[in-house]
Order: C-alpha cells, then structure tokens, then sequence
C-alpha cells in the first residue's frame, strides 16, 4: 500500500528568553509540540522512533534570527484549518 508522505515547512523566530534555548532544547519542545498537535506525523523505524524533522542550521545560543527554517514529515495532509494563527 504505498504512502503519501507531505513534508511542512515551518517558519519561526526565537525572540525573548526562548533565544538561550540550544539547538538540542529547540529540537525537543518542536517534537513534543508536534506529537502533541494530533498531526499525522511520519516516524522513523527501529527500536527508538522519532518524527522526521529537520533543522537546516544550528545557530549559538543567545542569538536571535528574524526567520529561522525547520521541517517535518507528516504521512497525509492536516485539516485546514490547522497551522493558521488566529483561527
């Protein structure tokens, strides 16, 4: 049965004391986020299964981008209305 695999891009800013937080922290609060939104997240194989995320940049601690990028595998499209800020 074959899959339909989606990849999101994800757009965010570190502002304010989410800033400190180190690329490893970053990572962990997208995936606990992410699990816990219900979305229909792609998971890797084998003994320990994680989402597929990916973080093109690992910036130092402290400092704060305007845009930074993430991404994330999910194994059919959300609802609509999900991802929409105000809705």
């Amino acid at each position: 049965m074959p899959m339909n695999i989606f990849s999101y891009r994800i757009r965010f800013t570190k502002t304010g004391k989410v800033r400190f937080l180190s690329h490893h922290d970053l990572m962990r609060m997208f995936e606990r986020a992410l699990r816990r939104s219900g979305l229909p997240l792609r998971f890797t194989s084998g003994f320990h299964p994680h989402p597929i995320m990916a973080f093109p940049l690992a910036l130092g601690v402290g400092l704060a981008p305007d845009q930074d990028r993430a991404a994330a595998r999910l194994l059919g499209r959300p609802p609509e209305n999900r991802g929409r800020p105000g809705e």
